[in-house]
């Protein structure tokens, strides 16, 4: 299960883009969850980083010995740049979780990755309209509850 870390308004445009991209989303929504992260393999660490090339490059080896072809990650629609099916990311991440379990390791709880998506909020921009921290939470006893997300009241000043 997916979560854009504090960003319900990414979420629900995610939903719709899938909706017209895939057709396959009727009532795209936005719920809210507490999440305990656990063993969280945190892809803004360079240390987890290292670790899923190397799982990559075994899992190379491992097709190549099998002449199969590797996963690839796809855009959504022609014309976009933007790599949402990412196939081959979720391949070397379950590789990797099968290797951890093969040598009795506990496997992670959830999975927390930055992404930059979407074009550039301006000309020469190091940031796009899509940027966002995606969790991936593979042990459902990480989600400690659910919530629907709360409209922002504009008659109050932010807290």
């Amino acid at each position: 299960m997916y979560f854009w870390e504090n960003s319900p308004e990414r979420a629900n445009a995610y939903g719709i883009e899938l909706k017209e991209a895939r057709k396959k989303l009727k009532d795209p929504m936005v719920i809210g969850a507490v999440i305990h992260l656990g063993r969280c393999f945190n892809l803004l660490e360079a240390q987890c980083l290292s670790v899923l090339k190397a799982n990559y490059e075994s899992m190379k080896s491992v097709y190549a010995l099998l002449k199969l072809p590797l996963p690839t990650n796809e855009t959504a629609y022609t014309g976009d740049s933007d790599k949402l099916f990412r196939k081959l990311d979720c391949a070397v991440i379950q590789y990797m979780h099968c290797e951890l379990l093969k040598q009795n390791e506990k496997p992670f709880d959830t999975v927390r990755a930055a992404f930059w998506e979407g074009d550039s909020l301006y000309p020469d921009a190091g940031f796009k309209e899509k940027n966002h921290i995606q969790l991936c939470v593979i042990n459902p006893n990480s989600i400690k509850g659910y919530f629907r997300p709360l409209i922002k009241d504009e008659g109050y000043a932010s807290v």
